[in-house]
């Protein structure tokens, strides 16, 4: 690990980037888990863009669970690139894993978020609980749990009960738990 940060920078990091790009698509999975962890500890000049293209390029290559750890490496590094967010839109719909990249989504791109609260929860208040915790602006909390308010009551006590574990201002935590009665 030390030697790939010590290449940071020269003409060698192309080459470590572009080797730990072929080990990603090997078969052997200890190989290619093992060259994501490495990835996600140093990422040597990797922008989630390339990431992508390496998910994108050979999709029989890269098995679904590599993909998924891909997708949440890079949504933790707060993507900008326009390509990047809308994969990551098209993840955080999946019902099963896409609360893996909704801290990195709701930083990228909080209005998309905001504007698909329900398809963004997926009837999860563990999801509600990671938007609400990466959303900065107290204007969109109050637009997303007020996208909330058609969800079951079952749903709404616990996203209110997410409110109050995430939230630290008792009047913000009070507005926005009223919203959900």
């Amino acid at each position: 690990m030390r030697s790939l940060e010590q290449i940071k920078g020269t003409a060698f990091e192309s080459f470590a980037r572009d080797a730990l790009f072929g080990l990603i698509r090997d078969g052997d999975p200890d190989v290619g888990n093992g060259a994501v962890a490495t990835l996600g500890r140093v990422p040597i000049g990797i922008t989630p863009g390339q990431v992508l293209g390496v998910i994108e390029a050979n999709p029989p290559l890269v098995p679904p669970e590599r993909s998924r750890a891909l997708l949440n490496l890079i949504a933790n590094k707060h993507p900008t690139d326009p390509r990047v967010i809308d994969r990551l839109k098209t993840a955080a719909r999946d019902p099963d894993h896409g609360a893996d990249v909704l801290e990195g989504l709701t930083v990228s791109d909080p209005i998309w978020v905001v504007a698909n609260a329900r398809t963004a929860v997926a009837g999860k208040a563990s999801r509600a609980q990671i938007i609400l915790a990466w959303l900065r602006d107290p204007a969109q909390r109050q637009a997303f749990v007020q996208a909330l308010t058609a969800e079951p009551a079952g749903l709404r006590a616990e996203i209110a009960q997410a409110i109050r574990d995430v939230i630290q201002d008792r009047r913000e935590q009070q507005r926005l738990t009223d919203l959900l009665h």
